[in-house]
């Protein structure tokens, strides 16, 4: 009768342990699983930001290229050097109207 007691204990301090050991183990998984998703959002909201910024440029070469072409098509007689150096000199004149206020 005392070792079916006794068996019955070790089977319940058995069951105890493994179930203390998966419980530690199941929270550090999730700590890892947690720090990792952690880091691919950040990692995501970067190219996302590298994306925004990608496409300002490409807005902005959009713009330029559209200028060009239309003064090209204004003035065909003007070389590409002045009609780049007129987008230059326009695209400078914008950005000091733009810091001009900032300063």
């Amino acid at each position: 009768m005392m070792q079916i007691i006794l068996s019955i204990c070790a089977v319940v301090l058995i069951f105890a342990v493994l179930s203390a050991l998966f419980s530690k183990l199941d929270k550090k998984l999730r700590t890892k699983m947690y720090e990792e998703a952690k880091q691919a959002v950040a990692e995501i909201e970067s190219l996302q930001a590298e994306i925004q910024q990608l496409r300002k440029q490409i807005g902005q070469a959009e713009k330029e290229k559209a200028e060009y072409i239309d003064n090209k098509m204004k003035a065909p007689d003007i070389s590409d050097e002045e009609c780049q150096k007129a987008i230059v000199d326009k695209l400078r004149q914008e950005l000091d109207n733009k810091l001009k206020p900032a300063v």
